[in-house]
Formats: structure tokens, C-alpha cells, sequence
């Protein structure tokens, strides 16, 4: 796959010159090429370069303005050395831990058994909280099953009026509603998605159609798959900011939320004891 070295090189005098508009131009002739390069350089597969490619299109701009013609000349051997070490500052992106004040509700409810057995064992761990974690557990993840003496708890704990609580309740069950109503969608169209992606490699199979626009019509579904994984990753954050009304700051609520989590999270992943497990509450 060929770059256009006196294509982009009029392009890019023009970008010089101040004409803003033919950034879209510029990024036409490279996009696949971007794509591609994962594949072509390290034998990386079709969901790498479909990430790679986000990376890079978010931070093209910044790789235009470090262009210098007059020293390098030759776009297509001056930008495949900036896309390695590119990779390789992406592989490092990628790898990173992510951020500890992040919420993420798969590490509180993260399957570690089958199906059948892991809504059991979160009951069980559940039951094992004390009264103040499991309360913000119920509040944030099962709004709908906060009991009587369950409101009561929170009452006295936040000073809320119960019309006050029991109007919460109620934001955070449509919430969660809404929030399983986008998750179906998305995962359902993800589904679509990638059935469409499955059948297009499989005709690429054929030498003759691994050409331009299929190649391209890959990555842009590709691109679309991850977008919509991303989505499904990302918290509902209507659901913090309502959670966030029964504290007198979100980072309280965060704080709560997250040490609730882990001490759930602890639980789920260790091994039965006859005695249960005790701990300092904060």
C-alpha cells in the first residue's frame, strides 16, 4: 500500500498557507494507510488496527504540524517512521492500568463462576457486608430492592426527608431501566456489526476482493465496532450524579461507592469461611 508523496505534499503546502479545510483531504490519504500499518509492520490483527486507528486519527493534527518538508522530503518514509514509534507509544496507551478513580461496574459484579451460580454468590456476599456497604451497593446497582428499613438505615445516615429518599429510589430505578434499554441496543447492533465484519473478512479471502474499498469499508466497520464496545464499557454517569444527591459531594459518593465495591469485590473472590470475614469499617 502507497502513499501519494506529491499528492500530500500539495496538500499539506496548502494546510501551510492556512487553508484548514483540506485537513479532511489530508486525512483521506492516510487513513488507510494509518490502518493498515499495524498489519503490514507487525502482523497485528483486525482489532488492533482498528484501535490504532482511533488513536491515531484523535492525534493526526499534532502529527501534520511536525511535519517539516524542506528536511524530510519523502512524506511516506518520514510518516512510517512517526507511526512506529506512534504503535509503540499506543501499545503503551493501551496497556496502562486504568485511572483508580474510576468506577467500573464489572469489577463489582465480575462473573467468576457460571452464570447460574453468580447471582447466588452475590447475595451471599451481599449478606456478608456490613449494614453501610451494602446499603450503597443497593442504592447504586439494585435501587429497586432497597427495603423499608433499608430507607430507614439511609435516613438516618444522610438526613434526608423520606419523600426526599424515596424520590431518589425512583431516579435511579429509571436510570437503570434506561441504562439496560442502551446496553440491549448497543448490544444488539455490536452483534449486527460484527456478523457484517465475519462475512466481509470471509470474502476477503478471495485475493480479488482484498482491494481499496474493501479494505476500507473494513476498517470503517471496525472503527464502528469498537466505538460501540467502547459505549458498552463506559458507566452511566446520570446514575452518579443521582447516586450523588444522598452525600454532600460526588467525591464522597465516589469514596463510598468505591471502597463499598472493593470490599464486595474481596468477598466474591474469596473462598467460603464458615466464620464470614470481618473487617474495619471506615
Amino acid at each position: 500500500m502507497q502513499l501519494d508523496d506529491e499528492k500530500i505534499l500539495c496538500l499539506f503546502q496548502r494546510y501551510q498557507q492556512g487553508e484548514l479545510s483540506v485537513l479532511s483531504l489530508l486525512r483521506k490519504e492516510v487513513e488507510i494507510f494509518i490502518y493498515e500499518f499495524p498489519r503490514m509492520a507487525y502482523h497485528a490483527g483486525g482489532d488492533e488496527c482498528g484501535d490504532f486507528y482511533l488513536y491515531m486519527i484523535e492525534r493526526l493534527e499534532s502529527v501534520w504540524k511536525q511535519w517539516d518538508p524542506e528536511k524530510t522530503p519523502q512524506f511516506s518514509l518520514w510518516f512510517s517512521t512517526i507511526l512506529r514509534y506512534r504503535y509503540l507509544d499506543f501499545l503503551r496507551w493501551r496497556d496502562r492500568p486504568p485511572p483508580t478513580d474510576v468506577l467500573y461496574e464489572e469489577e463489582c459484579v465480575a462473573p467468576v463462576d457460571d452464570e447460574n451460580n453468580q447471582w447466588e454468590r452475590l447475595r451471599v456476599a451481599l449478606v456478608k457486608l456490613q449494614d453501610h456497604d451494602r446499603l450503597w451497593i443497593k442504592w447504586f446497582y439494585l435501587p429497586e430492592e432497597l427495603s423499608p428499613e433499608e430507607i430507614k438505615l439511609t435516613k438516618s445516615l444522610t438526613g434526608h426527608s423520606y419523600q426526599t429518599l424515596l424520590s431518589l429510589q425512583q431516579e435511579m430505578i429509571v436510570e437503570k431501566l434506561k441504562d439496560i434499554e442502551k446496553i440491549r441496543k448497543t448490544s444488539e447492533e455490536l452483534g449486527s456489526l460484527c456478523e457484517d465484519i465475519a462475512s466481509l473478512k470471509a470474502l476477503m479471502q478471495n485475493p480479488e476482493e482484498k482491494n481499496p474499498q474493501n479494505i476500507q469499508k473494513l476498517m470503517k466497520l471496525e472503527v464502528r465496532r469498537n466505538r460501540l464496545m467502547k459505549t458498552l464499557s463506559q458507566n452511566n454517569t446520570t446514575l452518579l450524579r443521582v447516586f450523588s444527591k444522598l452525600f454532600t459531594s460526588p467525591r464522597e459518593a465516589k469514596n463510598r461507592l468505591k471502597l463499598a465495591e472493593s470490599r464486595l469485590k474481596y468477598l466474591l473472590h474469596t473462598p467460603e469461611r464458615e466464620k464470614g470475614v470481618s473487617y474495619v469499617l471506615s
